[in-house]
């Protein structure tokens, strides 16, 4: 094709070769690249309006070529930002969202299990896991255990234990009232942050692995127990019979198109008390039935369509990595050193060994002592004896074994941490003489919402 006059005109400029045009007289970019330099192109002349979609990718920038002057201060990202190498920040990371403390849920990891690693007959509330309560008036039976995880499921959840659950009698016929789930309270000053009662009440996201033989529609929920009483039951699926699956909710304060949470009713007041619960339900009768993903009053802890969990006696359900975060994605879960995650459990219950103690006579049959316990608990607790078995009570000239029938707590301190206790039941004491006490026993201390 005939060079055209301004192809000439750029030939002379580009030398007697005429090196970067083509044939069909058109510029290559060797031409433009000799003819065009960013000198000739005033600031702002080419915006993103001018450039086609996808029209500038990484493969048309050469390496090194975008600096941080050629990025706008406080650049906003839209999307997602993955970065494959190693990144230097030099100034603050400011996160929407905590980077620690993020998990409301205490023992999420089924790491703690104080009273005992297992239950044939299961207590209603606590008896196994830590803050994990069991709540049923069904007519089947069931048992709870922890269960150490192989290393196919260790490396598939994270986790080294999970919450079993065994159906070992069966309930086929669910009455309007009945009901078996396992709940988590959280204390109601732990939750302000989520400003509740706001028209700025936060989103929160729960995560949770969880394994069945039986598939089909669960429910799990998000409750507020404080003042008034608001629940929000999500349904979510068990896919595959006996596999690890991994479910992640995210809960708005306006879901169901609602106002519940973002008006006053919605308050969590900023005490000991109970603020919020999550519940995983494993059958449910129609009075507690509501609508899913929806805030609504009363205590609706699933929809109609939750499975009768408590139909086989083959049936298991496997719980662990629970996660409840400020947020609307999950997050990685939250893996707490034991020693912390036993602490944050100790405030609602431990046990505290008695070993040798020294005390006080009360009374002709009373031994009063003092006790400390790891660390503050939630409110004034109640104390009960593990085992009531007999105790060695003795002075310099009396020594005597008795098992007492009682416990009972007479003072504490400010903090809730320091208590003095009274053995009751005992015989041969001495009213306001020095008595040492000796046994295997621990004092239970109980101060659960």
């Amino acid at each position: 094709m005939p060079v055209t006059t301004n192809t000439r005109k750029l030939a002379a400029l580009l030398g007697a070769s005429g090196a970067g045009i083509g044939t069909d007289g058109t510029l290559t970019s060797t031409a433009i690249g000799e003819v065009i330099v960013a000198g000739d192109i005033a600031a702002g002349a080419v915006d993103t309006a001018e450039l086609a979609t996808d029209a500038v990718t990484t493969v048309k920038i050469a390496n090194d070529q975008v600096t941080g002057a050629k990025i706008e201060n406080s650049p906003t990202i839209a999307a997602n930002l993955t970065v494959a190498g190693n990144a230097t920040i030099t100034g603050d990371i400011v996160p929407s969202t905590p980077l620690s403390h993020r998990n409301m849920i205490i023992n999420g990891g089924m790491q703690v299990w104080q009273r005992a690693t297992a239950e044939t007959t299961v207590a209603f509330t606590y008896g196994t896991a830590d803050r994990w309560g069991h709540y049923y008036s069904v007519n089947g039976a069931w048992t709870t255990e922890r269960y150490g995880m192989n290393d196919a499921d260790r490396s598939t959840t994270g986790h080294s234990y999970a919450l079993k659950l065994a159906c070992t009698g069966t309930d086929t016929s669910i009455g309007a009232d009945q009901y078996a789930f396992i709940r988590q309270k959280i204390e109601a000053q732990d939750c302000q942050h989520l400003l509740f009662g706001t028209a700025n009440a936060k989103t929160v996201t729960l995560s949770f692995w969880v394994y069945s033989g039986k598939t089909g529609t669960y429910c799990v929920s998000l409750g507020k127990e404080d003042s008034t009483l608001y629940f929000c039951p999500v349904e979510y699926t068990i896919d595959t019979a006996n596999t690890w699956e991994q479910k992640k909710i995210t809960i708005t304060p306006t879901m169901g198109s609602t106002s519940l949470i973002t008006t006053t009713g919605g308050t969590i007041a900023n005490d000991t008390g109970t603020g919020l619960v999550v519940d995983f339900a494993l059958t449910m009768g129609t009075n507690r039935h509501g609508t899913n993903a929806t805030w609504q009053a009363g205590e609706k802890i699933t929809t109609s369509n939750q499975v009768n969990w408590f139909d086989s006696t083959s049936n298991r359900f496997y719980l662990t990595g629970v996660q409840l975060e400020l947020g609307s994605n999950a997050t990685p879960f939250e893996h707490r050193r034991y020693g912390d995650e036993l602490a944050r459990c100790q405030r609602y219950y431990t046990q505290v060994f008695i070993g040798i103690q020294a005390g006080k006579g009360n009374g002709s049959t009373g031994m009063g002592v003092s006790l400390s316990v790891p660390v503050s608990m939630r409110a004034t607790p109640t104390v009960s004896l593990k085992s009531l078995s007999g105790l060695s009570r003795f002075n310099d000239s009396s020594t005597a074994v008795n098992t007492p029938t009682g416990i009972a707590l007479s003072e504490t301190d400010a903090l809730n941490s320091t208590f003095y206790l009274n053995y009751s039941g005992l015989s041969g004491i001495t009213d306001n003489r020095g008595w040492t006490l000796q046994s295997s026993d621990s004092v239970k201390f109980t101060a659960e919402l």
